[in-house]
């Protein structure tokens, strides 16, 4: 062992850090294998179904910015909705709505317009003709509840929001700060489509 391994710091086996993640993506993601630079307070994993597809078509309500990284945000009228479509079975997943995911929308923010006709008319392609890729998503978690709020952590405590009342444990999950979607095309070429700041 050399001297300057002592100071090198050891990328994780995956992306198991012991944070659960948002409640509406368990059950269809899997972790990643030696993740670079993961946030100590970031969830992160790979799209991946009940039947191990992993290539999606990325439907989405919103505008698209022109760039290396052409990102979709939210118009004027109401905030971004995404979807991943699975190329083998064309069942749609909800990757993020921010009318109703991470801290903002679950702490107050409301819409003048309605969030309801919010059409996934968008397909999204990376400018060279791909339309089916593997998808990487991110929430980091940046609110302590506990010395913020006051909360109570017992099991089943619930804390009324304004859509009504959520278990703490669900509100930390779904409250996140941030959230992120990058996408990898069949070049193995990245992307990232979606980078919202939510506190």
């Amino acid at each position: 062992m050399g001297l300057f391994s002592l100071f090198t710091k050891r990328r994780p086996a995956n992306t198991d850090n012991r944070i659960p993640g948002p409640t509406f993506l368990e059950g269809i993601t899997a972790h990643i294998d030696q993740p670079k630079n993961l946030h100590p307070r970031e969830w992160r994993r790979k799209l991946r179904t009940a039947e191990g597809n992993e290539w999606f078509r990325i439907w989405f309500y919103g505008h698209q910015l022109n760039g290396r990284d052409p990102l979709i945000v939210a118009t004027d009228a109401a905030p971004v909705l995404m979807y991943a479509e699975d190329v083998e079975t064309g069942r749609r997943i909800l990757l993020f709505d921010g009318a109703r995911h991470g801290y903002s929308a679950l702490f107050g923010n409301t819409f003048a317009h309605s969030t309801e006709s919010r059409p996934l008319t968008h397909c999204f392609s990376d400018g060279y003709g791909n339309k089916a890729f593997r998808v990487t998503l991110s929430a980091l978690y940046s609110v302590d509840y506990e010395s913020a709020f006051g909360m109570q952590t017992h099991t089943g405590s619930r804390h009324m929001l304004k859509d009504g009342p959520m278990e703490l444990h669900t509100l930390k999950r779904n409250a996140f700060g941030a959230f992120h979607v990058s996408l990898t095309n069949r070049n193995g070429d990245s992307i990232t489509v979606l980078s919202e700041e939510l506190v």
